[in-house]
């Protein structure tokens, strides 16, 4: 007998294309993650990491170490009108980097721990095009391993705020299967964090991976290809700026950012189009909308 969904993903809604783009900076110029989903836009450096020091052992690419867990001017915002526990928004005062490879800066640098680094000539240029939603700072250079010492490099951090799509529980209570502490995902902000608060037990799992009747956690239900065709944006939450993060690592930028980081060559990183649902958005959220589809000068 199959088992019912407990937590499912709609698509419903007026939803728009090439309005936002997912956008995550590769560690190399080959990801793993695009080769799984073809749906990401790849922007590798010219030449590549590898044809470097194919040629040159000592002539690579400058890459980054963050310490994420160690930072300890990480600040949370707590929005929400269902509970203050909850984290709506993150964002960092303080960045520590350890710095690794070859004397070559890249326009993003590569950080396996995801923040998006940035080489200091190039992060002039960002600056002077005063997107809204972006904050730029200066990193901590902890120590420098590479042949590269004392490199000046900053943080690019997405601070505008919007939401993706929350998804539903159904035919089970919205609460840990555990201990019981509600709600296990919260419809009014969307914080669902995977562990839960009370118990550090994790309480839902893929449909496929659920071991049956003994297995207390929520099955999940994702629809095929949902998150190849793009995460779910809601307009209505949000706030007009072109650079978005749903939470630490999930970043969004508008086309026009993006278009501006192609015209000038940047990378490396990768893509991949958001949908951007307008269903209840306000006439000044859409004026928005439109302001920023306008390229940058």
């Amino acid at each position: 007998m199959t088992q019912s969904i407990n937590i499912s993903y709609d698509e419903a809604g007026s939803l728009k294309t090439e309005l936002f783009f997912e956008f995550q900076v590769m560690f190399d110029d080959e990801p793993a993650e695009p080769e799984r989903d073809r749906s990401w836009s790849v922007v590798p450096r010219t030449p590549t990491h590898l044809e470097l020091t194919r040629r040159d052992a000592n002539d690579g690419y400058c890459w980054v170490k963050s310490f994420r867990d160690e930072v300890t001017d990480r600040v949370d915002e707590h929005a929400c009108i269902s509970s203050p526990t909850h984290v709506t928004h993150t964002y960092y005062k303080n960045v520590s980097l350890d710095v690794y490879g070859g004397p070559r800066l890249s326009e993003f640098i590569p950080d396996p721990h995801g923040f998006c680094v940035m080489s200091d000539v190039f992060a002039e240029r960002v600056r002077t095009l005063r997107l809204q939603g972006l904050d730029v700072r200066l990193a901590v250079i902890r120590d420098s391993e590479g042949t590269l010492k004392h490199p000046k490099l900053l943080i690019l951090q997405f601070v505008g705020k919007c939401r993706d799509r929350t998804p539903k529980v159904e035919h089970a209570p919205n609460a840990c299967p555990y201990c019981g502490a509600a709600p296990m995902i919260c419809q009014e902000c969307g914080f669902a964090p995977w562990q839960c608060p009370t118990c550090g037990k994790e309480g839902r799992i893929a449909a496929h991976l659920h071991r049956g009747e003994d297995d207390k956690r929520l099955r999940i239900g994702i629809p095929k290809g949902y998150f190849q065709r793009g995460q779910i944006l809601e307009g209505k939450h949000w706030d007009g700026a072109d650079l978005v993060s749903l939470r630490p690592g999930s970043l969004f930028m508008s086309k026009r950012f993006l278009d501006w980081l192609l015209m000038v060559h940047a990378a490396p990183f990768y893509v991949k189009p958001a949908r951007f649902c307008i269903d209840g958005m306000s006439e000044k959220q859409l004026a928005r909308l439109e302001e920023v589809q306008k390229p940058l000068e």
